[in-house]
C-alpha cells in the first residue's frame, strides 16, 4: 500500500466510524492500552491530525485526549524532523488550545513551546515564537525544578556536536534568534535560577564562548544582568569569572553601560532645561500672578542654552567617542577568542582541579540550602548568591580595555553631570526659582 492511499484509507475508516479513533486496545508490548488516535502522527502522518481537528475537533476534548494530548506526539516527531513546521503551525492555528495542554500523567510534562525545544532538530525561530505569542504562560512553565525554556534554548545554542551521544550541533542564527526574542521579550527568565543553587541561562553558554553566536548571547545577558558574574556556579558548570572571554568582556560592558547612563542623564536634563525655558516663557506671559523682571528670564534662558549646548557637545564629541572605542574593544576581544570548540575533557579537568584546591568539596545542593537560600527560596528572580567574588585581570594576559582606563581621568566634568533620575527634576526647578 502506497503512502498517499494508505492516508485515504484512514480517512475512510474514520469518516465511517469517527468514534473509533478513541477505542483503546493493548500495546503490542502487551502492557498498557493506547487508542488510534495516537497511532495517527506516526510514519508521517501529522497531516491527519489537522485533517481530524478540522472534522471531528470533540475528539481532543474527549477525557482520554485531555489526559494525554496526541498531539504532542506530532511535535515529538516535528523535533525528530519528521513532521514539518506548516503541518504543526496549521493544526494549533485550528486547535489553539491545544498549545495549553500538556501530558497530565507526567508531572515532568512540558507544554508544546517547550517540547519544541528537546528534539534532534531545532524548531522554527518564526513558529517558535508564534506559539509563546499565543500562550504566554508557557515561556515560565518550568517543569524540572525552574527549568526553564531560556535554560534550553541556551543549552542548545551551546551544545557541541557529537555522533556518539547523537547530539546535532544547533548553534545557528535560527537559535539565536529563538534567544534574542526569549531575552528581550520576557527578561525574567535571565534572572531565573534552577532550584537547590543550579545555574542561569548564562552559564549554559559558558563553554562555547568560542562560538561568535554564544558570544553575543553572553553580552546580551551580561548587559541585562551583569551581577550575574557574580552567582555561584553548579557543580560542573565553570565560575564565570574564569571564563577568559567572559573575565575580558564584563568590565567592557560594565564600562559602556555606565557612558549609556551618563548619555541618557544628561539627554534627560536637557530635555528638562528647555521644558523649564518653555514654561518660564508661558508664566511670563500670562496676565495671572505677581510680574518678574524679564533680566531674570533672560538670563536664565542664557543658562539654559549654555547648558544644553555643552550636553550636546559632551554626548556627541566625548561620550559617543568613548562607547565606540568600547566597542571596538569588545569586538577586538570576540575576534580574539573566537576559535574552534574545546573538548569537554579539558572543562572537566579544570573542574576537577577547582575541587581539589577546595578540599574535594564540590557545591550540591544540600551546600546551598545549609550555607544560603533554601531550595525554594532560589527559584525567587530577586534572591541570588553573591559569595562568588570577581576576580581581577592578570597583567600577562591581553588586556584590551587599558586604553579604556586611561580616559577615566578626563572624564570627571561629564560625570558631574550624571545625577540620578529622581534628582534632575529637582535640579531643574531650583535653577528655575532662583531666577523667578
Amino acid at each position: 500500500m502506497t503512502y498517499w492511499a494508505c492516508q485515504e484509507t484512514i480517512k475512510f475508516l474514520i469518516e465511517i466510524n469517527p468514534y473509533c479513533l478513541l477505542y483503546a486496545r493493548k500495546d503490542i508490548d502487551g502492557y498498557g492500552k493506547v487508542a488510534p488516535i495516537y497511532l495517527i502522527p506516526e510514519n508521517g502522518r501529522c497531516k491527519l491530525l489537522h485533517w481530524i481537528a478540522e472534522r471531528y475537533p470533540w475528539v481532543f476534548q474527549h477525557k482520554l485526549c485531555q489526559k494525554k494530548p496526541p498531539h504532542l506526539k506530532m511535535v515529538q516527531y516535528y523535533t525528530d524532523g519528521r513532521c514539518d513546521a506548516e503541518t504543526v503551525r496549521a493544526f494549533y492555528e485550528l486547535y489553539p488550545q491545544g498549545l495549553r495542554e500538556k501530558d497530565k500523567a507526567d508531572q515532568t510534562s512540558k507544554y508544546p513551546l517547550a517540547a519544541s525545544l528537546s528534539g534532534m532538530e531545532e524548531p522554527d525561530a518564526d513558529l517558535f515564537i508564534w506559539m509563546a505569542e499565543q500562550f504566554p504562560k508557557a515561556v515560565y512553565h518550568k517543569p524540572i525544578r525552574g527549568y526553564t525554556v531560556l535554560h534550553s534554548a541556551c543549552y542548545n545554542l551551546a551544545a557541541k556536536e557529537n555522533d556518539w551521544e547523537s547530539v546535532p550541533l544547533k548553534c545557528t542564527p535560527n537559535m539565536a534568534k529563538i534567544c534574542r526574542f526569549l531575552i528581550s521579550e520576557h527578561p525574567r527568565l535571565i534572572r531565573q535560577k534552577v532550584r537547590g543553587g543550579g545555574p542561569l541561562p548564562i552559564h549554559e553558554l559558558a563553554n562555547s564562548c568560542n562560538r561568535r553566536l554564544v558570544q553575543e548571547m553572553v553580552i546580551v545577558l551580561l548587559k541585562a544582568y551583569p551581577e550575574s558574574i557574580n552567582a555561584k556556579s553548579y557543580k560542573w558548570d565553570p565560575d564565570l569569572p574564569t571564563v577568559p572571554f567572559i573575565e575580558k568582556i564584563h568590565p567592557l560592558i560594565v564600562k559602556e553601560m555606565d557612558i549609556d547612563q551618563q548619555i541618557d542623564h544628561l539627554t534627560q536634563l536637557s530635555q528638562d532645561m528647555e521644558k523649564a525655558v518653555t514654561l518660564l516663557k508661558k508664566t511670563s506671559n500670562g496676565t495671572q500672578g505677581p510680574t518678574r523682571p524679564k533680566s531674570n528670564n533672560c538670563l536664565f534662558e542664557s543658562v539654559a542654552g549654555v547648558f544644553c549646548s555643552w550636553a550636546n557637545v559632551q554626548v556627541s564629541d566625548v561620550l559617543q567617542a568613548r562607547q565606540k572605542r568600547i566597542q571596538e574593544s569588545i569586538a577586538d576581544v570576540c575576534r580574539l577568542l573566537e576559535g574552534e570548540d574545546v573538548p569537554d575533557e579539558e572543562w572537566e579537568e579544570d573542574a576537577d582541579d577547582g575541587e581539589d584546591e577546595d578540599g574535594g568539596e564540590a557545591f550540591s545542593p544540600e551546600g546551598a540550602n545549609e550555607e544560603g537560600p533554601s531550595s525554594d527560596s532560589v527559584e525567587d528572580e530577586d534572591d541570588w548568591d553573591e559569595d562568588s567574588a570577581f576576580e581581577s585581570e592578570s597583567e600577562e594576559e591581553v588586556d584590551v580595555s587599558d586604553d579604556i582606563d586611561d580616559e577615566e581621568e578626563d572624564n570627571n566634568e561629564s560625570r558631574s553631570f550624571g545625577l540620578r533620575s529622581q534628582d534632575r527634576g529637582f535640579v531643574v526647578i531650583q535653577l528655575g526659582r532662583s531666577f523667578l
